[in-house]
């Protein structure tokens, strides 16, 4: 409603273009957007199980034991096993989640334009002039180990942590400076709770449905040209 409200009130419609078709192509371009984004979020969370293939049983435990005192049949449909409350009560894959994603091989994003006509002065002293670029390097953020306020005991933030935070009271939906793939403050994204949904339902039914485990190596590119993993993997039907 609020993107809908956003469109008709504060974007120049075409002259050539209806009010309605004008809706339906924003629409249109965020479905897609949001398609592409989860399903690459969702593999790379994949990838990080496979890399720890171990990992696989644990999350099944989690998910039988979730669903045992929810008095659920493990082996029910998938609208009837894995609801909201479900996949929210699943504190390990959600750990995962969160490592999986604030290690992605991402650089600099989160561009910020200066539209006004003054110089913007930083509390560093960056001065950025009107009409430059400013782009976050959120690789640096994310593994900086001097955050006080998000400080978890002798963590290594250079490494994949599966349990990093797991009962920290930090979900895979809370941003952070030190968590920049939702983006921060006023402008985070406000899908993240259902990207994040959907990310877990997909995961939460493949290692339930599916045999899985890695054929290759699972390779995370440290480059900034190539950001998705790669590596083969053996995937039979339970």
């Amino acid at each position: 409603v609020d993107v809908l409200q956003d469109l008709i009130e504060n974007v120049k419609i075409p002259k050539n273009m209806s009010i309605t078709s004008h809706i339906v192509n924003y629409i249109m371009a965020l479905i897609f957007a949001s398609i592409h984004t989860t399903s690459e979020n969702g593999t790379i969370v994949l990838y990080r199980i496979l890399q720890r293939p171990e990992l696989i049983e644990e999350l099944l435990e989690e998910q039988k034991e979730v669903l045992k005192n929810n008095g659920i049949n493990p082996n029910g449909t998938a609208r009837d096993v894995f609801t909201f409350e479900i996949v929210k009560s699943l504190p390990k894959l959600d750990s995962i989640v969160r490592e999986s994603l604030r290690l992605r091989n991402e650089f600099y994003e989160l561009p910020h334009s200066n539209i006004g006509k003054k110089k913007v002065v930083l509390s560093n002293g960056t001065v950025i002039p009107p009409g430059e670029d400013v782009l976050i390097n959120a690789w640096y953020n994310q593994q900086y180990d001097g955050w006080d306020e998000y400080k978890i005991a002798d963590e290594d933030r250079s490494e994949f942590k599966p349990y990093r935070y797991l009962n920290s009271g930090r979900p895979s939906t809370k941003v952070g400076d030190d968590y920049l793939v939702f983006g921060e403050g006023k402008h985070a994204c406000p899908g993240r709770w259902f990207a994040i949904q959907e990310i877990k339902t997909i995961i939460s039914l493949i290692i339930r449905d599916y045999k899985i485990r890695p054929s290759s190596d699972v390779i995370f590119p440290t480059t900034i040209a190539t950001a998705m993993p790669f590596g083969s993997a053996i995937i039979e039907k339970k």
